[in-house]
C-alpha cells in the first residue's frame, strides 16, 4: 500500500480575478482619523461619531493616558482597575468623538463633552465595548468603492 499525495491543479480558464489587496484592506482614511458617524447605533436611536482605535488621535489619548497613570505601575503592568480608566481615557479623548441623541433617566438631552463621555464610559461597560467593536471593525471603515481605492474612479 502507498501513500500517494494528489495534487489538484487550480488553474482554470474559469478561475475569478485575483482580488486586490487594496479592496480586502482599503479603509478611508479621513473616517478612521476623524470619525465616522453610526446612525442609530446597534438599533439604539443614538447617533455617535466614532474613530478607528488605530488612529493617530485615539493612539495620542492612549499614550497621554498611561503617562498620568504610570506611578500605579507595579512590575511593569497596571492593576485592572487603572487599565479600565486607561481605556476610557483613551475612548472618551480619541475614540468617541460626538453623539446625538443621548438622553439621563429624565429624558433631557446629554450633548456631547468629554468629560460627560468620560463619566458614560466608566458607568457604561456594555457602552464601552459596543463602540470598541465598532470601532475595530475595519468593515465599518471600509473605502466607499474598489475604485476610489485603486485610484480607479473616473471623472466626467
Amino acid at each position: 500500500m502507498t501513500d500517494e499525495t494528489q495534487v489538484v491543479d487550480t488553474t482554470t480558464e474559469d478561475a475569478p480575478a485575483p482580488t486586490s489587496i487594496f479592496a480586502l484592506f482599503g479603509t478611508d482614511v479621513d473616517a478612521s482619523e476623524n470619525g465616522k458617524w453610526f446612525h442609530n447605533f446597534a438599533g439604539t436611536g443614538i447617533d455617535l461619531k466614532i474613530t478607528r482605535f488605530s488612529s493617530r488621535k485615539a493612539q495620542r489619548a492612549r499614550l497621554r493616558a498611561v503617562e498620568s497613570y504610570k506611578r500605579f505601575l507595579k512590575d511593569g503592568i497596571f492593576p485592572d482597575e487603572i487599565n479600565e480608566k486607561i481605556a476610557v481615557e483613551q475612548m472618551a479623548n480619541g475614540v468617541l468623538v460626538d453623539w446625538k441623541n443621548i438622553f439621563d433617566d429624565d429624558g433631557k438631552e446629554m450633548p456631547y463633552s468629554v468629560a460627560t463621555c468620560k463619566s458614560l464610559l466608566a458607568k457604561l461597560p456594555e457602552l464601552r465595548l459596543a463602540i470598541a467593536g465598532a470601532s475595530l471593525d475595519m468593515d465599518n471603515f471600509r473605502t466607499e468603492t474598489r475604485n476610489d481605492v485603486l485610484g480607479n474612479s473616473s471623472s466626467t
